[in-house]
């Protein structure tokens, strides 16, 4: 990435969760916990400690929207392969040049092909990375494992990657 580490990008995105309904669930989860801390404060029963109250007013009022608000999908070309990886440091992956048989610019059904966004898992070892969006780029590895790269700008993408001599999938294969 841009950051040190390494040669400098071809092609390089960064992406948010900025998505509506993901805001709302995360405000209204936020709004709760710091209802629940007031409820607990000002009640006289004492049915569970008053530093439970504190906790999930922490966790899930300033925890859990900070993470999200910081969450974010770097993608990065380099002269030497492919970078997809969310900070803060949650998951990644490298793909070098020779680790990429096939890749190619993609529309695909995130919740259907794997359950919704982030880094996810589907069928016979598929993988994606992925924050808002149903476009991306197809990398087929050298394994012949299949993984999705989210990107909003997915031509841009295929291109760079197709820039380092990898083939689109057709080519790939020889037909």
């Amino acid at each position: 990435m841009s950051d040190g580490e390494g040669p400098a990008p071809i092609f390089e995105e960064r992406q948010r969760f900025r998505s509506k309904p993901l805001v709302g669930l995360v405000v209204a989860l936020a709004a709760w916990a710091w209802l629940a801390l007031a409820i607990s404060v000002r009640s006289d029963d004492r049915s569970w400690p008053l530093w439970w109250s504190w906790a999930i007013a922490v966790v899930f009022g300033l925890g859990l929207p900070w993470f999200l608000w910081t969450l974010e999908l770097r993608t990065a070309v380099t002269g030497d392969g492919l970078d997809v990886r969310f900070t803060p440091r949650i998951g990644g992956h490298r793909f070098t040049v020779a680790a990429i048989a096939s890749a190619c610019a993609v529309t695909y059904h995130p919740l259907k092909e794997f359950g919704g966004w982030g880094v996810r898992f589907g069928a016979r070892g598929a993988r994606a990375y992925n924050v808002s969006g149903a476009s991306g780029v197809e990398v087929i590895d050298t394994d012949g494992t299949r993984w999705v790269i989210g990107s909003r700008r997915a031509t841009e993408l295929a291109a760079a990657i197709a820039g380092l001599g990898i083939p689109p999938p057709a080519a790939a294969e020889g037909g």
